[in-house]
């Protein structure tokens, strides 16, 4: 089976290839073929994609695609997992956000809904497309916002959508790691929408233990989704909350450490990657991977 991914050159690439390595054969997936608009990225993250493969010594071909249509022909699955402008693009929606007095974050408020303005038109000609050479594919969203991406496109009739989010299984990880619990042992009950969404029941071996860790200061302040809240605004929800909603409960302060920062998330995020594949490309990655 194969498995395509639109926006294959995202530095997320190589986490999900590690991934999916571990699921490829029950998932009965071979073939991975990535594409991106920048093409020169995308040799780099697809020939660092093919050395994870090599060093699990794995089943899975990675290929990389000169075209979207050449990507998606034939997919079984489809990963969309773009960023419409660029990195910049979201440095621009944070700072004309903050100098406006609002929050400018990326999946919510004003900055979710600029990137969801320029990106929504865009993955609906992508879908026509996918329709038209894939037409029994699953889509999978990972684009941000995911929420309001994903229900522009089950309401216009793209019915083999799924939203994804890798916040609850990252909450999920860090939990069972401050219980010393295996995730398996761990049961997580979550209601919502991608970023807005609650923690309604925790068990641990079947038993209930919610009421127990919201109780426990220790617990609210060491794993990290949960450590910018106030505890008492937590348990007034009686709920544990997805570490978006900080800027909703908490958005007077959060809008405080944006105006005081020396860099937004976005700017610090849009020079990391733009340093890393400097140095990507500076590498000889077959010589020493």
């Amino acid at each position: 089976m194969k498995i395509a991914v639109i926006g294959g050159a995202g530095v997320r690439t190589v986490i999900f290839i590690n991934g999916l390595l571990d699921r490829c054969e029950k998932l009965h997936i071979d073939r991975v073929v990535l594409y991106d608009l920048n093409q020169e990225k995308l040799e780099i993250i697809g020939k660092l994609c093919r050395h994870v493969v090599d060093r699990k010594n794995g089943k899975v071909e990675v290929l990389t695609a000169n075209t979207a249509e050449e990507a998606v022909t034939g997919a079984d699955y489809i990963v969309t997992t773009l960023r419409v402008g660029g990195d910049h693009s979201r440095v621009m929606d944070e700072e004309i956000a903050t100098k406006c007095g609002v929050i400018g974050q990326e999946t919510t408020g004003i900055g979710g809904f600029s990137m969801a303005v320029r990106t929504i038109p865009t993955l609906l000609n992508y879908c026509e497309m996918f329709r038209r050479v894939a037409p029994d594919a699953w889509i999978f969203n990972f684009t941000n916002p995911s929420g309001l991406v994903t229900q522009a496109l089950r309401s216009a009739g793209y019915d083999k959508v799924i939203g994804i989010c890798d916040a609850p299984s990252s909450m999920k990880f860090r939990m069972a790691g401050y219980l010393e619990v295996p995730e398996k042992d761990l049961y997580i009950e979550l209601f919502g929408l991608n970023h807005l969404s609650w923690v309604r029941s925790v068990k641990k071996e079947g038993n209930e233990i919610l009421p127990s860790l919201l109780a426990d200061d220790c617990f609210l302040q060491d794993v990290q989704e949960f450590r910018m809240f106030d505890p008492e605004v937590i348990r007034l929800t009686n709920m544990l909350p997805n570490e978006y909603l900080y800027y909703y409960y908490h958005r007077e302060q959060a809008l405080e450490h944006m105006l005081h920062s020396n860099s937004l998330r976005g700017r610090t995020i849009e020079d990391v990657n733009k340093k890393m594949m400097e140095e990507l490309a500076a590498m000889d990655m077959d010589a020493d991977p």
